[in-house]
Order: structure tokens, then C-alpha cells, then sequence
């Protein structure tokens, strides 16, 4: 939705934004006019001594953005959500690709480690688990200045 709606203002053919996504980042009355700008600004920027005729993939907004910085303050609004484009995922598929990874890691780690060690590995988890709970527990009700105090206290026990 972001991508095609960059992509094609990009190219001369509006396309007007949807404002039920990110309305708390984006105003969507300076984006509808910034993304009428957005093909004069495009091609008053040559990438690498060409001028650009058609924007293909997002990737070339960002780099006029980085080559003429003024954009960024002119159209602010189109550089946002350039920069959650390449920020948010599009799909589940990434992270799910992230963990299948880290799987597979993991996996080879507990084939690679004795039984003693897998045990030692888990009970530090369940410590670690346990004292971040016990630190959230006594922090929440108190007031930032108290929070911080507390947490300097339990640190200095934690490493004494």
C-alpha cells in the first residue's frame, strides 16, 4: 500500500493516501500536497549525473532524499513514510524468516552443547527472567525519580 502509493505519485499518477494507517505520524492533508510536489522534486535531482524518468522501487526515493537534504524539510511528510517503508516489514514473512534463522542457530547450539551446559544455559534464562520480573514489580507504582533510585539499588546488590 505504501510502496504503490510512493511509486506511483512518484510517476505522475495520483493516487490519494488512505489516512486509516499511521495517523498519528502522518498529516495527511501537507502528505497530499507533498506528494504532488514529489515528481518536480524528483527530477530536479540527478542520481549519479541521470535524471530520474521513472521511480521503480522506493529505494530511489530515499536516495534523492540523502543527495538533496533541503527535500526532507520541504517534503516532510513524503519523507516519513518513505522512512517507515523501509523501516516496518511488509509481511509476517520477515520476522518469520528472522526466527526460522535463529532456529536453526539455536538448534545447532543445543546439538553442539553437553547436557551440563544446556542446564546451565536454562537455569540463567529462568534467573534473568526472574529478576527483570522482580525489578518490573517493584518499580511500577513509583515515580521515575523513585524508579531509578530503586533500580541503582538493586544493581549494586546484583554486582556486590
Amino acid at each position: 500500500m505504501i510502496e504503490t502509493l510512493l511509486i506511483d505519485n512518484a510517476n505522475r499518477k495520483e493516487v490519494v493516501p488512505q489516512n486509516t494507517l499511521y495517523q498519528k505520524d502522518i498529516d495527511f492533508s501537507k502528505l497530499s500536497l507533498h506528494l504532488k510536489m514529489l515528481p518536480d522534486a524528483i527530477k530536479a535531482v540527478p542520481l549519479d549525473g541521470i535524471t530520474v524518468c521513472e521511480v521503480t522501487i522506493v529505494q530511489t526515493l530515499f536516495d534523492v532524499f540523502n543527495k538533496q537534504a533541503s527535500f526532507k524539510m520541504m517534503l516532510s511528510e513524503v519523507h516519513k513514510l518513505v522512512l517507515l517503508y523501509l523501516t516496518v516489514p511488509v509481511t509476517t514473512v520477515t520476522a518469520e524468516c528472522s526466527f526460522s534463522g535463529l532456529k536453526r542457530i539455536k538448534t545447532y547450539l543445543r546439538n553442539s552443547m553437553t547436557q551440563q551446559c544446556l542446564i546451565i544455559v536454562y537455569f540463567g534464562i529462568l534467573i534473568a527472567t526472574k529478576q527483570i520480573l522482580l525489578i518490573y514489580q517493584k518499580l511500577l507504582p513509583k515515580s521515575s525519580n523513585e524508579m531509578i533510585e530503586e533500580y541503582n539499588i538493586l544493581e549494586t546488590h546484583h554486582h556486590n
